[in-house]
């Protein structure tokens, strides 16, 4: 169970005792709601268990049970998704019914926090209820995802504030992502119009570069693992930067004498290679932008406009 905190919290919870738990309700306490218990019409079943089962009945249990035999197996990864307000339902009841008939428990519980907006909790009586489908006709629906992803955690309550969208959308996604893309694709048309740069002798820098690319994928995909969205978003992150300052550290924009001709192209095929790679790290947190860059780099003399106009 993640993170450790929910897991204790349950753990307490248990030690204080808990033999059994009942599954179903006196049908006036219900208010009569409910589904009835066979064979005694004062009782209903406890709404819990009947809406833990879904999760097996959907899968045909009870019915046709291919789906369960798939996906309900001890060699698949079954991992339960959950707020922390509903904890004690998934890590103490649902175990228990499924113990009590046999099944496989699931493999791992995620508990996530909460979102509030500008520090307060969301709540219809408040009025801060934020409408994503504006904010993506506002922003764009790569912003808002890689807000989301980035700075939103997994396992924590975390605030949302547009404002701090808007600048992480400048300041990541315009100024380093955006500006790394065109001032790279403009050398290129500028310096090698109608063909690709020819790759040269690789010197330690470009080497460093590479290695920084290598690191930030299985970073990233160790993070994704365990579900550290915004720690696996902040690697694609980092390589960017890493790609920027390397772009101003070996400034091809001055090398523009002849004798410096293969070193110019060495280093546009390094920062190609880099957009490549970031692009590709960021496809899960901004797709659209992802492709995009891949069709850039593609035909470099179809240069687009900016990745995300300020």
């Amino acid at each position: 169970m993640r993170p450790a905190a929910r897991k204790h919290e349950i753990l307490g919870f248990l030690e204080r005792g808990l033999a059994d738990f009942s599954v179903s309700r006196p049908r006036a306490r219900a208010r009569g709601w409910g589904i009835p218990v066979p064979g005694d019409p004062e009782q209903v079943v406890y709404v819990w268990f009947d809406a833990l089962a879904n999760y097996i009945s959907a899968l045909g249990y009870a019915g046709d049970p291919s789906l369960l035999e798939r996906y309900w197996t001890p060699s698949t990864r079954r991992t339960h998704v959950i707020g922390k307000g509903i904890l004690r339902f998934h890590a103490a009841y649902w175990p228990a019914i499924l113990l009590s008939a046999g099944l496989e428990l699931p493999s791992e519980l995620l508990v996530h926090g909460y979102v509030t907006v500008e520090g307060r909790k969301i709540g219809k009586s408040l009025g801060n209820a934020v409408d994503p489908f504006e904010l993506i006709r506002k922003q764009g629906r790569d912003a808002f995802r890689y807000y989301v992803l980035r700075q939103l955690h997994t396992t924590a309550d975390s605030d949302f504030s547009e404002a701090r969208l808007t600048a992480l959308r400048a300041s990541e996604l315009a100024d380093q992502l955006g500006n790394l893309l065109r001032r790279t694709l403009v050398l290129v048309q500028q310096r090698c119009p109608g063909r690709a740069p020819s790759p040269g002798e690789l010197t330690s820098h470009d080497a460093e570069l590479r290695a920084l690319g290598e690191r930030a994928t299985f970073a990233q995909n160790a993070a994704f693992d365990r579900f550290d969205l915004n720690s696996g978003s902040a690697e694609a992150l980092a390589f960017v930067s890493a790609a920027n300052r390397y772009i101003d550290a070996q400034a091809p924009w001055s090398l523009k004498a002849p004798h410096e001709r293969a070193r110019l192209e060495a280093v546009l095929c390094v920062l190609l290679d880099a957009l490549c790679h970031a692009a590709w790290l960021l496809a899960p947190i901004i797709p659209e932008t992802s492709e995009r860059i891949h069709r850039q780099l593609e035909n470099p003399a179809l240069l687009e406009g900016p990745l995300f106009p300020k």
